[in-house]
């Protein structure tokens, strides 16, 4: 045994067939890795998973939890190849770029701009700030956000750094909810990109950039 570098008890242990105490562990935190991935819709990866699993209580490291989710043949979704969307319109004016990269705002979450106006009612200026596909630059959609009184804003052509933002959500949600499911019409299509945002991006799904916590947890401690 001393030549072989092993303890008489991880000997003794593995003579008589009993798993030994990081066995015992690693089977536990495997069935909460397996439970928090399920949860997730099968989008959660280690990092996702370690930040799920440290919120409520459970100590591991990410590389261990990477490990069993190898073992368990558990991944993430992942980014996928990039395809050009963004199509301007040649006919749209002009816009500022209001933002410049700054994405921290004192308060705010990610909803749609109408929905937005309508429940936060807004006292002081605020930014819109897409892409310059022709949907965000036409004048159909000049008119009714100078009636909000919403500032539009754009960033320059080919830098989608400039709309980070914005490209990480629909990332996210091009990754995380087309291989869910196959829908048979638009209206199912369209209340399954609903269930996604309401009954999870918003509510459930870890953000990094808030601290690994949901925008409503975010918007919550932020209210506190």
């Amino acid at each position: 045994m001393w030549l072989l570098k092993v303890s008489r008890t991880a000997f003794c242990a593995r003579r008589a067939g009993t798993p030994g105490p990081c066995a015992v562990r690693d089977a536990e935190l495997a069935e909460q890795v397996a439970d928090v991935h399920t949860r997730s819709r099968g989008t959660c990866g280690a990092p996702r998973i370690h930040a799920v699993l440290k919120w409520e209580g459970v100590g591991c490291g990410r590389r261990r939890i990477a490990r069993l989710m190898r073992a368990a043949g558990l991944q993430g979704r992942h980014r996928r190849r990039r395809h050009l969307t963004t199509i301007p319109d040649p006919r749209a004016a002009l816009r500022p770029d209001l933002v410049v990269r700054d994405f921290q705002p004192d308060a705010g979450s990610r909803d749609a701009l109408a929905a937005a106006c309508r429940q936060r009612r807004p006292t002081g200026s605020v930014i819109f700030h897409p892409d310059r596909g022709c949907q965000y630059t036409s004048q159909q959609f000049a008119e009714p956000t100078d009636q909000l009184g919403v500032r539009l804003s754009v960033g320059r052509t080919g830098q989608c750094w400039d709309n980070a933002l914005a490209e990480s959500f629909f990332a996210t949600i091009k990754r995380e909810l087309p291989d869910t499911a196959a829908w048979p019409s638009r209206a199912a299509t369209r209340t399954a990109v609903f269930d996604f945002i309401e009954s999870w991006y918003n509510l459930h799904r870890l953000h990094s950039s808030l601290g690994y916590r949901s925008p409503a947890a975010y918007e919550t401690a932020l209210a506190a």
